[in-house]
């Protein structure tokens, strides 16, 4: 079902609104974080699957990961590994978002499995 709003008339709209957070931008930020010098601090990231998933793979990469009250925390500093298992490859079709972080940094990335997901 299809919700809409409608204003008739010359009747201003006043007020706040919370925008969510959008899986398709935070992947490819989350991703990206390896490639940083210091700790990266990212708000607004959706609570879904995905994003577990993500950080799941940045923490095997060597990350240290937090994620609380739609606030995720990134500590590349660890990161020492180009390669991205089977089990983690297979969990989401956007784990190959991280094939041109893995790259950009150390100049080799292995995929092991096609990209998987639903």
């Amino acid at each position: 079902m299809e919700e809409k709003l409608i204003i008739d008339g010359p009747t201003f709209l006043n007020g706040e609104i919370d925008v969510e957070g959008s899986k398709n931008a935070a992947l490819p930020i989350l991703t990206a974080s390896i490639l940083a010098k210091g700790q990266v601090i990212i708000k607004n990231v959706p609570d879904i699957a995905d994003v577990r998933h993500t950080l799941r793979i940045l923490e095997y990469l060597g990350c240290k990961t937090e994620f609380e009250n739609d606030i995720a925390f990134i500590d590349p500093a660890s990161v020492d590994k180009f390669t991205i298992p089977p089990q983690y490859a297979k969990m989401m079709r956007s784990s190959i978002l991280f094939l041109g972080a893995i790259l950009s940094k150390f100049r080799k990335v292995r995929l092991t499995n096609y990209p998987g997901g639903v």
